[in-house]
């Protein structure tokens, strides 16, 4: 259905409050009639809220961070100093292993071979720390036409080194060692052992200075800080260890 009306008013305020009137008759009983000023007042205060805030969304942005965070900060940054601090100086030395052979020239009653197998430690890139274990095979001595004796030793050496270059190392040490004997004729066989007590001072040199797998030689003098005499019944001493031992040995170092 169409129709018209006119409406006539003595102003505009009043012309459109009866507008709105008409227009809330049409359209139901959920229309609102609102004061102009009033309307005019809740159409303003959202243009001053975004402004506030902006303003304070500016401010925060050149604030400090909050006290939680800069705690966290800190306390992540402390952690990771001590977690550094205690792998540094949880670091083990760098273990190594060595295998040797040579020649002991004097210590048995002839030149014997010298077998050597140890561990290294190195506490710093200029110094050695070594514990050696040698075996010296059992060399001959002829006493008479019918009888004769046979010499062998175990020893072990404690070394401590230090680098004068990198290639060349100078070391000192003690060694303890336990000296057999066993003689033979044709009526009767003995044997009896003896200790051995010495210091040690050796030069070495080692290619290359640092890796995996190193190559040395070295020459070391042992000085005897007491000398075993070994004597054959009926024969007397047949051997005595001399006050000065020199050896020479080639030594293969690996740092797993």
């Amino acid at each position: 259905m169409v129709g018209e009306r006119e409406l006539h008013a003595r102003d505009c305020a009043t012309l459109t409050q009866s507008v709105t009137l008409v227009l809330a008759l049409a359209f139901g009983p959920d229309v609102e009639i609102e004061n102009e000023a009033a309307a005019s007042g809740t159409a303003q205060t959202p243009a001053t809220t975004p402004s506030t805030s902006a303003s304070a969304s500016s401010d925060a942005a050149v604030t400090t961070p909050p006290a939680a965070e800069l705690d966290d900060a800190t306390t992540d940054d402390d952690e990771a100093v001590e977690e550094t601090g205690d792998d540094e100086a949880g670091t083990p030395w760098p273990l190594g292993f060595m295998l040797g052979g040579g020649a002991e020239l004097s210590l048995l009653p002839a030149a014997s071979l010298l077998i050597s197998a140890g561990i290294l430690l190195e506490p710093s890139p200029s110094m050695l720390l070594q514990l050696r274990l040698h075996a010296l095979p059992a060399v001959s001595k002829a006493l008479t036409a019918d009888a004769d004796a046979r010499f062998d030793a175990l020893a072990a050496t404690g070394f401590a080194c230090s680098r004068l270059v990198p290639l060349i190392a100078l070391c000192g040490g003690a060694r303890i060692a336990a000296l057999r004997a066993r003689s033979h004729d044709l009526f009767r066989d003995d044997s009896a052992t003896a200790p051995w007590y010495a210091l040690l001072t050796s030069l070495g040199a080692s290619w290359p200075a640092t890796g995996p797998v190193r190559i040395g030689l070295e020459v070391a003098l042992a000085v005897s800080l007491n000398r075993p005499r070994f004597a054959v019944h009926g024969l007397d001493t047949v051997h005595r260890v001399p006050l000065f031992a020199p050896e020479l040995s080639v030594l293969l170092q690996l740092w797993p």
